[in-house]
């Protein structure tokens, strides 16, 4: 771990801001759901549309925080992201509603404008972009990739800069399962198990349940082939899946059911998602739990001052 790394891509910050949206707008829902219809399953709902507008509009506000940093206060420039929010959304929304596939719609609210944006989010997105300011785009600046990493049974946490810790790792598991869920059942539709809208439940499980495959994948990568690691994958993505399932069934917040196929238990665990499983945690070991690990968190980023140009009166 002696690198520094280098820092994340475009591509990889566009990813990041994408995600995070995505995250972001179903919590938001959620929350939103709870609070009007008191649903203790915390069910919120988004669009796959919206991520290439999150991740866009991400890097644009990334631009911003670079150029305006230095030069305005956070008040200033939170007013400016929203406007640049209020643009973007507008433009997106109008073209997406020519080929009616716009996910979101105003017109029930009194200041709107065609249905695409409206004044009274001025306050979630002037709170919103400033939030993503500080925790999102300020973080995802400090992110640096290890090219020469590899595989230890316990990640070296003593140099700078140093890996992600536990929390931030279980983070970064839990969003991405989440995500993958949302994409399946957006794909699958009514067939399958989950709901269409997410919750917070299923955040939280997979979290836990990353985290303890990364686990695995540190204790057997030396001693077992890929196969024997993805049927230990398995069983710990069943054993947690019934656990999770069942303790959120004791207060009605459960969001998935299996009770519509054959080989089910409890409604909680199905064995016809074995192979669903399986490629899942292949993929999670090779895509997310080792890039992951090979992540590190520089010390903290602070944005240069550019020195204004000075002027000199000189006589005639």
């Amino acid at each position: 771990m002696g690198s520094a790394g280098e820092p994340l891509s475009p591509l990889s910050r566009w990813y990041i801001y994408a995600i995070h949206g995505f995250f972001a707008e179903i919590m938001f829902t959620a929350t939103w759901n709870f609070i009007a219809n008191r649903d203790w399953r915390l069910l919120g709902v988004t669009s796959i549309w919206v991520l290439s507008i999150y991740g866009t509009f991400g890097m644009i506000l990334e631009h911003l925080y670079l150029r305006l940093r230095c030069r305005y206060n956070f008040m200033i420039r939170g007013v400016l992201y929203t406007l640049c929010i209020y643009l973007w959304e507008f433009c997106t929304g109008y073209i997406l509603h020519l080929f009616n596939a716009c996910p979101w719609d105003y017109s029930s609210f009194r200041y709107n404008f065609m249905g695409l944006i409206c004044l009274e989010y001025f306050p979630v997105w002037f709170v919103g972009s400033l939030l993503l300011e500080r925790f999102v785009v300020y973080n995802t600046l400090r992110l640096r990739l290890d090219e020469t990493w590899k595989p230890k049974e316990t990640p070296d946490m003593g140099t700078p800069p140093e890996p992600l810790n536990q929390l931030s790792r279980s983070y970064i598991y839990a969003i991405h399962g989440y995500f993958l869920e949302k994409i399946f059942a957006a794909m699958v539709g009514d067939d399958s198990p989950f709901q269409r809208a997410g919750s917070p439940g299923s955040f939280l499980v997979y979290g836990g349940c990353g985290l303890c495959m990364e686990r695995i994948y540190l204790g057997l990568r030396t001693e077992c082939c890929l196969l024997t690691r993805c049927i230990m994958y398995i069983l710990c993505i069943y054993s947690w899946e019934f656990g999770t399932g069942g303790l959120l069934s004791l207060f009605g917040a459960c969001p998935w059911d299996y009770s519509g196929y054959s080989y089910h238990l409890a409604g909680l665990v199905a064995l016809e998602y074995f192979l669903f499983w399986f490629v899942g945690s292949l993929l999670l070991e090779k895509l997310v739990i080792c890039p992951t690990l090979r992540v590190l968190l520089a010390e903290e980023w602070k944005a240069k001052k550019k020195p204004m140009p000075r002027f000199e009166l000189k006589d005639d």
